[in-house]
């Protein structure tokens, strides 16, 4: 029994989608978020400041006696997580291995389209996995570099995102791929719009969302370590470095969560963690 809260960091509003699928999984744990709003977006930095941010955003949540934590960024998940190994002795789950597992176990014709920001493609992780479980998969990867600030925006499921998805399909040509991943945890908050576009193309593509077996393994880690919680109802707390109103809504429209339960805090991350 262990009932120390479970972190959540994702650059902004993304992560709501994993924490959707934490929050239906395990609903007795206490979770904090803290989405990096002020920064976001995080595909378009160095790998330096990738690492700097997330080390911060990490740090500050980390006064909240945490148990684990999962890095509900893909971008954070590519080229910044060894960094925070190094930094923190919490378990530190991340959205890409989970992912790729499961593209892996869903396709049927072996190939598979990557969806992502700037620095999760470049970094080729997800090809790399998806291949070290079954080398004979053909991945193809492109990064919707427009996506990030459009559903941060409130974009996610009117015309404005359906054109820029468009855009972004339209660059797979005739790659005929059956699995699509959103390599991207802001991505699944636009998946209505994902389907009515392949819908219109009469094409079957599996939407495969590494929330979903992200969420497993943290119950996994958990119950390796013998760490649930014993609460008999769970709460959440939600830190993020800009506009909590704008979050507040993004939030309420893209989880089941009770509006109540829903109080962003906003936090200066330098200013915080000077003062410790």
């Amino acid at each position: 029994m262990d009932n120390r809260s479970i972190g959540i960091f994702d650059s902004g509003v993304g992560g709501l989608s994993v924490l959707n699928r934490l929050v239906k999984l395990l609903p007795n744990e206490k979770y904090v978020y803290i989405g990096d709003t002020f920064r976001m977006p995080y595909g378009v930095k160095s790998v330096d400041v990738i690492r700097e941010y997330s080390k911060k955003s990490i740090e500050f949540i980390s006064k909240e006696n945490l148990k684990a934590v999962v890095i509900a960024c893909n971008t954070v998940s590519s080229c910044g997580l060894q960094n925070l190994y190094d930094n923190f002795d919490f378990p530190i789950i991340d959205v890409i291995t989970p992912g790729s597992v499961d593209a892996v176990c869903v396709t049927v014709n072996g190939k598979i389209a990557v969806t992502g920001t700037n620095a999760t493609i470049n970094s080729g992780l997800y090809k790399k996995y998806i291949n070290d479980i079954n080398p004979d998969i053909e991945v193809r990867s492109i990064a919707f570099t427009d996506l990030v600030p459009a559903i941060e925006g409130g974009h996610s499921l009117d015309e404005i995102g359906k054109k820029i998805i468009e855009k972004y399909i339209d660059d797979f040509g005739d790659f005929d791929y059956d699995t699509l991943v959103f390599g991207c945890t802001h991505y699944p908050l636009a998946k209505s719009n994902f389907k009515k576009i392949f819908q219109e193309r009469n094409k079957n593509v599996f939407l495969v969302d590494p929330a979903h077996n992200t969420a497993l393994k943290l119950r996994e880690t958990l119950e390796q370590l013998n760490a649930f919680s014993d609460f008999k109802e769970g709460s959440i707390k939600f830190f993020t470095t800009s506009e909590p109103e704008r979050f507040k809504k993004l939030a309420i429209e893209h989880t089941k969560l009770k509006k109540e339960y829903i109080n962003p805090v906003m936090v200066d991350l330098d200013e915080e963690l000077k003062k410790r």
